[in-house]
């Protein structure tokens, strides 16, 4: 197991882990050590839950929400869920020529679309991009964490840390 953010047991004593950055959602016989991949979400993970006909209930961090897994197809289903975590500080930036809000969020900033509604959500990094409030312009993400206190500086296209501030006495805006 890499980050495994929960376990449970099944009915049949097996155990069922959950990993937080990769998604990964396994199931270990204890008797054997033999680890078999169920499926495979989108991070972050947090916790699980198996219930009675071993259905593995995942709960979807960035997404407010909950997923379901069958624990034999990994065929998954949203029970509820959202679009953010906890969506924070907004800013206007211009993605394909149209006007769109960079929104902070605790698991990783997202892109709308104002008119559409429409969210994009960069591929998960632990690393950075958590925030409570953001500002961006064509090449640059600023991100900043008061609860971390931190200020992360983010290249835009090709998605790295630039730069990454600590030891700031709960820097709120950017």
């Amino acid at each position: 197991l890499n980050t495994p953010s929960a376990v449970s047991l099944d009915s049949r004593g097996r155990l069922v882990s959950v990993d937080y950055n990769s998604g990964d959602v396994q199931r270990t016989d204890p008797s054997s050590g033999i680890t078999a991949s169920i499926a495979k979400l989108e991070p972050p993970l947090d916790n699980l839950a198996v219930g009675p006909d071993d259905t593995i209930y995942i709960s979807d961090t960035a997404n407010s929400g909950i997923i379901a897994v069958h624990p034999e197809t990994g065929m998954e289903r949203r029970v509820v869920g959202g679009a953010f975590s906890t969506p924070g500080g907004l800013a206007m930036t211009v993605i394909d020529n149209r006007e769109s809000l960079i929104v902070a969020d605790s698991t990783g900033y997202r892109f709308v679309d104002p008119q559409t509604g429409r969210v994009e959500r960069p591929r998960f990094d632990m690393r950075f991009g958590g925030s409570l409030d953001i500002a961006a312009n064509d090449l640059l993400i600023a991100a900043t964490d008061a609860r971390l206190g931190r200020v992360q500086l983010i290249d835009r296209k090709r998605r790295e840390l630039l730069a990454d501030v600590r030891n700031l006495k709960q820097p709120y805006g950017v």
